[in-house]
Order: C-alpha cells, then sequence, then structure tokens
C-alpha cells in the first residue's frame, strides 16, 4: 500500500492503521485502544459510520493496490482474502457512501461489472489531511441532519422479551399524539422541563435504531436524524456552536410544526458515545479533555432546556457521565434474544422454514438480530445464485461464516 502512505499525516495513517488490521475473513477490526482512536477520527473526518468508515477504508486501500481508477466488489475481496458474498452484505453502507458523495457507481460496457471510484475530492481530503475539502470551498454545514417522515418508513416486526415490549409499549403511548401533550401539559403545570429524553442502551444488533424507526411510524412522528460525528471540528469552539446551532434548529422545527397542528419530530442520535461519555481531569491531553469537558456542559445545559423528543442509541452505557444518566428520562437496555426470541427471528425471516429447524439453529448459535439478519442476507443470495432454496445444512453453513472461533469473543458488526 506504498502508494496512498507515501505522504506522513493523521488521516494517511490512520486509513493504514485500520487496513492493516482488516481481518481477511470477517472484514471486522480488532478493538485496540490505537485502531479504535483512528476509526473514530476517520469517522468524524469523512462523516460516516463505523461500518462505512471500514467499507470505505476497503475501497481506499482496494484502489491504490491496484493499478486501476475504480474498485469491483472481487477486487475488494481478494485484497482482503475473503469471498464477494461477504462484502455484499454490506450493500446499504456502499449505497449510503455513494449518497454521501464519497465514491460514485459506473456500470461498465459491454461486460456490465459493477464499478466503485472514488471521488477526487475525497482523495485530495486525505492527501493533504483536510476534512473541509469534502464539502467543497464554500462554508458548510458541519452536521448532517435528515427528515424521515413516518409514511417512508417500511414497517418491520421486532421481537423483544417481554419485559422490553412493556417498556416499549409504554413508550408508544407516551408519544401518541393525545398522551404526548398531555404530559408536557402536566409536567409544566409543575414546573418541571417538558423534554421526553430516553437512552436505548445495549448489546450490538438488537435492534434499537430500528426501534426508534418503528415508534416514529408508529406515532406518526417524523424522525430527525442527527450525525454527531460530522459536527466535530478541528477548529477551537466550532463543536459547541455546531452542537448549539443543532439544537436551535431542531427547536425551530418543532415550533413550526406545531403551529401547523403537525406531531413534532423525534430528534434520533445515533452512536451518541462520543459526547455523552465521563468527564475526566487527566492531565493527559489536557486540551482535548478541556475541549470535551465544555462540550459536555453544554450539552447538559441544553438538556436541561429540552422540550422536545430525544432518543439516544449506545452500546456502552456504561462509560456514560451520571449527570448525562439523570437527565434522561427513560433507559431501556436491549440484550442479546433468548433462544426462544432466536427461534421466533428465524420463524419469521426464512419463509417456510420448520419450528425444527428454526428451534435447532436457535439452539446451537448465540446471535444477536443484527447477525441474524446478515446470515438472512446471504440465503437470499444463495437462493438466488442457485435457483433454489438453502437446505438446512447449508444455512448451518452460513451460520458458521458469520461466528467468529475465539474463546470468549463474539462478532458484533464490524469491530470486535
Amino acid at each position: 500500500m506504498a502508494n496512498i502512505y507515501s505522504t506522513s499525516g493523521g488521516t494517511l495513517n490512520y486509513l493504514r492503521m485500520i487496513s492493516d488490521n482488516l481481518e481477511s475473513n470477517h472484514f471486522t477490526i480488532s478493538n485496540s485502544k490505537n485502531v479504535m482512536f483512528a476509526l473514530n477520527y476517520l469517522k468524524r473526518f469523512f462523516g460516516t459510520t463505523t461500518e462505512e468508515t471500514v467499507i470505505l477504508t476497503g475501497l481506499l486501500s482496494t484502489k491504490y493496490n491496484s493499478d486501476y481508477d475504480f474498485v469491483t466488489i472481487s477486487g475488494i475481496a481478494k485484497n482482503f482474502n475473503t469471498t464477494p458474498f461477504r462484502i455484499l452484505e454490506f450493500s446499504e453502507e456502499i449505497e449510503s457512501l455513494i449518497n454521501k458523495n464519497l465514491i460514485k457507481f459506473h456500470q461498465t460496457e459491454p461486460s456490465n461489472i459493477k464499478v466503485y471510484v472514488i471521488n477526487e475530492n475525497v482523495l485530495q481530503a486525505i492527501n493533504k489531511n483536510d476534512s473541509s475539502i469534502l464539502k467543497g470551498e464554500a462554508k458548510k454545514e458541519i452536521y448532517t441532519m435528515n427528515l424521515i417522515e413516518p409514511n417512508k418508513i417500511k414497517e418491520t416486526k421486532l421481537i423483544y422479551s417481554s419485559e422490553i415490549e412493556n417498556d416499549i409499549n409504554l413508550l408508544e403511548e407516551s408519544l401518541s399524539d393525545k398522551k404526548f401533550m398531555e404530559i408536557q401539559n402536566r409536567l409544566e403545570e409543575k414546573g418541571m422541563s417538558k423534554g421526553i429524553t430516553i437512552m436505548l442502551h445495549g448489546y450490538s444488533g438488537t435492534g434499537k435504531t430500528e426501534t426508534v424507526y418503528q415508534m416514529a411510524r408508529k406515532t406518526n412522528r417524523p424522525i430527525l436524524y442527527a450525525d454527531f460525528g460530522s459536527i466535530i471540528s478541528k477548529y477551537i469552539g466550532e463543536t459547541e456552536q455546531n452542537i448549539s446551532k443543532l439544537f436551535k434548529e431542531y427547536q425551530t422545527i418543532c415550533t413550526a410544526f406545531s403551529k401547523e397542528g403537525k406531531n413534532i419530530p423525534i430528534l434520533l442520535i445515533n452512536e451518541a458515545d462520543t459526547f455523552f461519555g465521563k468527564r475526566s481531569s487527566s492531565a493527559a491531553d489536557s486540551n482535548w479533555l478541556s475541549v470535551n469537558n465544555r462540550i459536555q456542559s453544554l450539552l447538559l445545559d441544553l438538556m436541561d432546556s429540552f422540550n422536545g423528543i430525544m432518543i439516544i442509541t449506545t452500546n456502552i452505557a456504561e462509560n456514560f457521565d451520571q449527570a448525562f444518566e439523570r437527565r434522561f428520562l427513560y433507559k431501556i437496555k436491549f440484550e442479546k434474544p433468548n433462544e426462544e426470541m432466536r427461534k421466533l427471528m428465524w420463524k419469521s425471516k426464512i419463509f417456510g422454514i420448520s419450528d425444527e429447524s428454526a428451534e435447532k439453529i436457535a439452539k446451537k448459535y448465540d446471535f444477536s438480530g443484527g447477525q441474524i439478519q446478515n446470515i438472512v442476507k446471504k440465503i437470499t443470495l444463495n437462493e438466488i445464485l442457485s435457483g433454489h432454496k438453502n437446505k438446512d445444512e447449508e444455512i448451518d453453513a452460513l451460520c458458521k461464516t458469520e461466528k467468529l472461533n475465539k474463546q470468549g469473543n463474539h462478532h458484533i458488526g464490524f469491530v470486535e
């Protein structure tokens, strides 16, 4: 990978660190401190999620290891000694990178092979270690927000434990138009903040984000999706300005919706670990700690005056500062599904699977809902390519490719 790393610099070094730690057969990365720091840096630099960042790193690494200006799925697979099927599981992440204008898709003629081209501004930003190039020369919005209308959300059946299902039902009732107004009026009468703040935390791949989408659909509320990774700025004071602007614009939207008789949206913050972690007084890297503590103090003030609906998701709530914990009205922990829940998931996702087969696979493999969804994608791909429905032994083989054979470790998305 000498070409891409011919220049020393933060972004280039972090790309090398991630690409060097991509595991060939699973397209995952290790969770060492340095690698995780590099991953978080690249997420902020590109404004991408964890999964998108790993895929983009794979695309970049493959490009700079070839003599072509484009990248193919088979090229990524060859570069990382895995299968095209493994890469195709992440088609949604690839599509998102296209939508974010980081890569382009082309259909070659006459072979009809799908190829991807890294946008030139991305390569310039990497070489110059300047993320502002990604958004052009004009003054840009640092964070990205997408208003998702409830009628655009596809209905998805989620399977919970009885305890979580009761909590979700309570939340849905609380966010219904009539009940929400009653709750806000009662809170205001008692001199309390009218905001409803909710933390969904727990194991990765258990449906936290999808739960928010389904609640929005059922309560007829739009979702205002805030990507905190793209709020962070390298310029002093700009991150705080971006956070203040995010909350101010959300409140402006709420005011406008209320005047028009519309349900106010849900402010959804995914992967909220960056800003809500425990504050520190350590002398190490004191400049960053000072900035981070200022950011957290600002967030605490904004939450105290918050009058809308905010839901955050996180996999590591145990790292949250207690001051933030107290400001979340509802806290719901998502555990890995038990055997009976896994059986129901297999039954709901694979048409025609027998009770016996679903029970057998649920007992054998301790998967999360996200992992089951990955396998269902592979099952679908296999059926399209082979022209026949997968047999039990074929499904079992696909399950084995999802599970890491490491003592004490479980495969969770991209990060071990």
